[in-house]
């Protein structure tokens, strides 16, 4: 009979901490590790569940309304067992919980649940992003120049698109099908403000496909998205549409959205 194999100091480490780790995840099912104080793990199991409960309640206030208290800790609980976050720093998880929730959302009753999730969490997406923002610039002043240059969005704006009212959603308003016609906000950071407050601009279907446009082609020119749009919405004369562009991206310069543009010959 072949000798057991003795595990060195690392080997059984590394086992100890998977064991601990996994109690904690799910301790109704997977027994604690040997040798350890039940009181003891019963504190660090507690500690870090309402760690993690308390950084999903302060980042989807919303969700955590609608909930029964039993509902959320079923939610979180469901959440820390399944191992989905795997990012090791703190303020990122809150993502991984949404990548989650919209693969197995475990409350069907609330088929809105994903979508709420993004919503909520886009505003510290935005929050948190720390990519340099383009050197403001003035727009120009004349309609054919600013047609034939490229906007430029500041990189932290961010643009949902549901399916539900997820700005409307509340405990007494809880819809359980999806909108007739797609819900779209922009979100950014107020500069204007010392502390850059994250707002939501609510947008219709066309907007969303401009500010799109600008984020995916950003060497097209105003002019040439405008076209593309129109084609889309079966308007043989994008001309009719560049006044209200205009005025749009000049809002949105003014907001903090778009930093500027480039000229065309940069473009």
């Amino acid at each position: 009979m072949p000798a057991k194999k003795r595990l060195c100091a690392p080997e059984k480490l590394a086992r100890l901490q998977t064991r601990f780790a996994a109690h904690i995840r799910d301790p109704e099912t997977v027994p604690p590790p040997a040798n350890i104080e039940q009181r003891r793990m019963r504190i660090y199991t507690e500690l870090f569940f309402n760690s993690l409960s308390s950084l999903l309640s302060g980042t989807f206030p919303v969700i955590h309304e609608l909930l029964t208290p039993a509902q959320w800790n079923t939610l979180v609980r469901a959440f820390y067992r399944s191992g989905s976050a795997h990012t090791p720093y703190f303020p990122e998880i809150p993502r991984d919980f949404v990548h989650w929730l919209t693969r197995e959302n475990p409350l069907p009753d609330k088929p809105f649940l994903p979508e709420l999730a993004h919503y909520e969490w886009l505003e510290l997406a935005v929050q948190i992003d720390n990519r340099p923002a383009p050197e403001s610039q003035p727009l120009p002043e004349k309609k054919e120049a600013l047609l034939n240059g490229c906007p430029v969005p500041n990189p932290w704006v961010r643009l949902g698109s549901y399916t539900f009212p997820v700005h409307r959603i509340k405990p007494d308003f809880q819809p359980c099908k999806e909108s007739e016609t797609g819900h779209f906000f922009l979100i950014y950071r107020d500069t204007d403000n010392s502390d850059d407050t994250v707002r939501f601009l609510n947008i219709n279907a066309i907007s969303a496909w401009l500010f799109a446009a600008f984020q995916d082609n950003p060497d097209m020119t105003l002019k040439h998205i405008l076209k593309s749009i129109a084609e889309k919405i079966g308007q043989g004369h994008p001309e009719a549409l560049e006044d209200a562009a205009v005025a749009l991206i000049q809002d949105w310069h003014q907001r903090g959205i778009i930093a500027g543009y480039r000229q065309k010959t940069d473009c």
